[in-house]
């Protein structure tokens, strides 16, 4: 999968976070919405970020629906969830809250 976005965009980082806690691999593209606004329309016809390019080729967009879909394609076992929507609101609040730990390290 390919992750289109700059991680200073909360958007972008509450995606990755998410890859990373699921164990999903990825690659990074690190473009810019207004630089980059023409590579990123290659694959999302809106420009926006995040954009999360699967491995058939279809691009999703929305970091709320990432994350229900990125449950699906998660290699966790035993996930205490029923609905998608419920373990995408857990992996947004984790997310948002290791993103908002991280800015008062600096990083």
């Amino acid at each position: 999968m390919i992750l289109i976005g700059m991680f200073d965009s909360p958007f972008v980082r509450r995606v990755a976070v998410s890859m990373n806690l699921l164990g999903i691999a990825f690659e990074h593209r690190n473009w810019s919405v207004g630089k980059d606004f023409e590579l990123i329309r290659q694959f999302n016809p809106l420009g926006r970020v995040p954009t999360l390019v699967q491995p058939d080729g279809e691009a999703l967009i929305e970091s709320l629906h990432l994350n229900q879909n990125l449950n699906w394609e998660s290699t966790v076992q035993n996930w205490p969830f029923d609905q998608p929507w419920q373990s995408a609101r857990f992996l947004e609040g984790c997310a948002t809250y290791l993103c908002w730990a991280a800015s008062f390290r600096g990083e």
